[in-house]
């Protein structure tokens, strides 16, 4: 007689086998956000034509690409028309089917190159991004000449420019102090200790500015100093002319 026997399943039993990941993908040329997989791109296949990434549609949980127009390429022996979409940022596209843009097919075509995930920002794009944020901190810098806590730097910046401050736009800073210290940012921002805001608080200044109250305060030094040596050398130089002009008396007498 065959024994009979039941399985249970709890939530904590299936979970790790149903456990799922988000894969968000952006415009590797301007930083758009582009699409949303279920999977990496680096385990989808590859189409042997031209190296794009073949990727199932239920794979596309969310797509922020717009139709970019319909396109006829050469193939060996044959022609190819691709139903193209672009980048909702910049219009360059990244991406194709083989079937009319109504209709689902197969396979939704990733062209190789065109997108990335956020901690893999090109490195011109990243560039161009820290360019733009050494003139935004310098604009801030020059509106709060006696510096910034760190804690209120994000809102003040989202309130000046309408964006958010986000370290891995810059070159996938962790933190905001790490990105604050990069060396790119050396000649813009300088962190001094801000013991009355809490220990792990820092102050930012303007290198210059910081430079320009150091010299103030030396000027200020030197020319107290300078004061203070002319006073004495006009008090030994009386004392010195009452000393000559003691003889002369003495003598008339």
């Amino acid at each position: 007689m065959a024994r009979r026997f039941t399985a249970t399943y709890t939530n904590k039993t299936i979970e790790p086998e149903f456990e799922s990941k988000l894969f968000l993908y952006y415009c590797k040329y301007c930083g758009t956000y582009a699409v949303v997989l279920s999977r990496n791109l680096r385990i989808i296949p590859k189409r042997r034509t031209d190296s794009s990434y073949a990727v199932k549609p239920n794979i596309i949980l969310k797509s922020n690409l717009v139709v970019g127009g319909v396109k006829v390429v050469k193939r060996m022996g044959s022609f190819e028309r691709q139903y193209r979409y672009s980048c909702k940022g910049c219009s360059l596209w990244v991406g194709y089917k083989s079937v009319p843009f109504e209709e689902q097919g197969e396979f939704f075509y990733l062209i190789p190159d065109g997108l990335c995930q956020r901690q893999e920002l090109s490195k011109d794009l990243a560039q161009t991004n820290m360019e733009e944020l050494k003139a935004q901190l310098e604009a801030l810098l020059i509106q709060f000449p006696e510096g910034i806590v760190t804690p209120n730097l994000r809102p003040l910046f989202k309130k000046q420019f309408q964006m958010d401050l986000n370290e891995l736009n810059y070159g996938a800073y962790n933190k905001l102090i790490d990105l604050l210290q990069s060396p790119e940012l050396k000649d813009i921002v300088k962190l001094v200790d801000s013991p009355e805001d809490g220990p792990d608080v820092s102050l930012i200044v303007s290198p210059n500015h910081f430079k320009t109250r150091t010299s103030s305060h030396t000027e200020t030094e030197t020319k107290a100093s300078s004061s203070s040596s002319s006073s004495t050398t006009t008090k030994t130089q009386k004392t010195e002319d009452d000393e000559i002009m003691k003889p002369k008396k003495t003598e008339e007498s």
